[in-house]
């Protein structure tokens, strides 16, 4: 005997839309059948292109007899590598050009800090300007670990320096730092001239002033604690945010006309806060000082 299998029957219309509706679609997507006249040009990109910036090595920016690496050139550079020790009488990076940028790239510029001579981990020239250090670390260097105080209008953000035989960071009139740590240096901590700004930073254990601004500089949100002294602000300035803690003399030093507002002082070796004339205060705490609040 046979079996009839009877399938229900279906409507080809939906099929029929769907590649109507398909073939609509590829015609609106489908570029020109016809290619362009000429021959077919590459779309590769060169290295320069990919990586617009300047490896330091020894062949792009080769030292000289007081560095190690040497930039006399505008432009953005990059550490590609740990250069290593570096020897006495050398700055790790010397930069003798303005409008420089260069990216540490999370590597570490180091000495043996009782090296003699053994100089800054990067250092600038005088009368450069437009300079911006980053991202690295900076220690044991017989010098600073950062320098730029010959330098004006420069940027110092994301530096670690520590255990330098002078100061953490040192920068020229006009700058910028941000979010940087200078700990256990032989100076100070970070140390500005006229009219910078801080915001950010902290300094620890360093043998002078953790942070100190020229005049007219802001800081913010900066900590400074166990240092010889905390904060140092010259005439005009304003701290606001700022704690100093656990140094072994005052925490807050205020040249005249200055504003600290929403700062604390405790557990200072001597006053909390001092001040010259014309100085004002908003919300401050000054608590556990050896000596004055």
């Amino acid at each position: 005997p046979c079996e009839i299998l009877i399938l229900p029957r279906v409507s080809s219309r939906p099929l029929l839309a769907s590649l109507a509706l398909l073939g609509s679609a590829a015609m609106i997507t489908a570029g020109p059948l016809n290619p362009p006249a000429g021959p077919v040009a590459s779309t590769y990109k060169t290295l320069s292109e990919v990586e617009p910036r300047i490896a330091i090595n020894a062949t792009n920016t080769p030292g000289d007899a007081t560095s190690v690496f040497k930039i006399t050139q505008p432009g953005s550079y990059y550490l590609t590598a740990d250069p290593g020790l570096i020897p006495g009488g050398k700055h790790g990076i010397l930069i003798a050009a303005s409008n420089v940028t260069v990216d540490l790239n999370g590597f570490q510029l180091w000495s043996l800090g009782n090296i003699i001579n053994a100089l800054d981990g990067v250092s600038a020239s005088a009368g450069t300007d437009h300079i911006t250090v980053s991202n690295g670390i900076t220690r044991n260097m017989n010098g600073d670990g950062i320098d730029l105080s010959l330098a004006s209008e420069c940027r110092v953000e994301d530096i670690h320096a520590t255990n330098n035989n002078g100061n953490g960071i040192s920068l020229g009139a006009n700058s910028i730092i941000w979010g940087c740590v200078a700990r256990q240096n032989g100076g100070g901590g970070v140390q500005c001239a006229t009219n910078c700004v801080l915001d950010r930073c902290a300094a620890a254990g360093n043998a002078f002033i953790g942070i100190a601004g020229g005049a007219g500089s802001p800081l913010s949100r900066c900590s400074a604690s166990g240092n010889s002294a905390g904060f140092s602000a010259s005439p005009g300035s304003t701290l606001s945010d700022c704690s100093a803690s656990g140094n072994l003399s005052r925490g807050f030093n205020l040249g005249s006309g200055c504003t600290a507002a929403h700062c604390a002082a405790n557990s200072n070796a001597g006053d909390g806060f001092t001040a010259a004339s014309g100085c004002s205060f908003l919300s401050c705490t000054a608590y556990f000082n050896a000596a004055n609040g």
